[in-house]
């Protein structure tokens, strides 16, 4: 679904951040319904989204649920 190209992108992006400072990353692709979560201290993960992912401290976040909460099928 996603070219190389593409992917390079948001692997680059992600490293540059990570390497500004910033503490996560989080890429939500609705083509495969997956996040991406990035932090400089750990291995990057992928996940689906149905699953919860934590954003900040104890805040969690189900996509899936957010959107079905929202009528969003």
């Amino acid at each position: 679904i996603y070219s190389n190209f593409q992917i390079r992108y948001y692997h680059t992006k992600t490293r540059k951040l990570l390497e500004f400072g910033v503490e996560k990353v989080i890429w939500i692709t609705t083509a495969t319904q997956k996040i991406m979560i990035a932090t400089a201290q750990s291995d990057w993960i992928t996940t689906d989204w149905q699953n919860a992912v934590t954003v900040v401290d104890d805040v969690k976040l189900s996509v899936q649920q957010l959107l079905k909460k929202r009528g969003v099928r």
